[in-house]
């Protein structure tokens, strides 16, 4: 979600507030539903997997 703007700052392979706004703002994009966690969904999407 960093390299496609969605959050700022490092990464550090953490979930938190700034990850939610981002992984929200992501899905609203996406079309998907903007829960701000992380679903199987919106992992799967990003080319991740629980």
């Amino acid at each position: 979600m960093t390299q496609e703007g969605y959050s700022k700052g490092a990464v550090d392979g953490r979930w938190n507030p700034q990850t939610a706004t981002a992984a929200r703002r992501f899905q609203q994009a996406a079309g998907l539903e903007p829960t701000s966690t992380p679903t199987t969904l919106l992992l799967a999407t990003v080319g991740m997997s629980r």
